[in-house]
């Protein structure tokens, strides 16, 4: 069960007998953003993302986010830009909850 089905289940049921449900569901909100919080990542971000999760390692995901890093430094690469707004927490918070991405456009 994810934070957020926990939220909506306890939204359900009539658990004010036994405690303030305002209470119980701003204490997974909270207990959701510190061990689980949503990642926002572009579409090709959470492609590749994937593709790693189903064919590779986090190793090799965060070896090729540093090449990118390292290659644009270097000014030899242009239009490639993976990863560049996510630190590597980030990522391995994707990598373990892939159902906490949000999608959003490039700026």
């Amino acid at each position: 069960m994810t934070f957020d089905e926990a939220i909506k289940k306890l939204e359900e049921h009539d658990i004010t007998k036994l405690f303030n449900s305002h209470t119980i569901i701003e204490i997974v909100k909270q207990l959701r953003q510190e061990y689980a919080p949503t990642v926002e990542m572009t579409n090709e971000d959470k492609n590749t993302l994937y593709y790693y999760l189903e064919n590779s390692t986090f190793f090799s995901l965060i070896e090729r986010k540093h090449a990118i890093i390292e290659a644009e430094m270097l000014g030899i690469t242009e239009g490639i830009n993976e990863f560049l707004d996510l630190s590597d927490e980030d990522l391995m918070q994707a990598w373990l909850h892939p159902n906490d991405i949000l999608i959003v456009d490039k700026e």
